[in-house]
């Protein structure tokens, strides 16, 4: 299951890659419309809990979410208010991350 796991985040983080590549990204209406909705969908059922993010946006060679929130009742909640992730090509082909950044994260754990 981990590994399954593991090929779908390398499956996704690639399908984003070659978009980006082909410029596609850069549209506001593609990312909020499309890409967003699709990756909380993926995020949620990969994760069993429910997922949030209030925007997604190409920033600076990066791939750019703020108010990420996933909520698994009864136990866990993480509200990550920006996370950044930079995707080179070569990297992803290495299964490696070019730079993963998170702004100020809030783990509970619930009982």
């Amino acid at each position: 299951m981990l590994r399954s796991g593991r090929l779908r985040i390398l499956v996704l983080l690639f399908l984003t890659a070659v978009l980006l590549a082909a410029g596609l990204l850069r549209s506001a209406n593609l990312l909020e419309d499309h890409l967003r909705p699709r990756l909380v969908d993926w995020a949620a059922s990969a994760l069993g809990a429910e997922v949030r993010i209030a925007r997604l946006d190409w920033q600076r060679g990066a791939l750019e979410a703020e108010g990420l929130w996933l909520d698994q009742p009864g136990f866990y909640r993480l509200e990550i208010h920006r996370l950044r992730l930079e995707l080179r090509l070569r990297d992803l082909w290495q299964r490696r991350l070019t730079a993963l950044e998170i702004t100020s994260p809030v783990l509970r754990f619930e009982a």
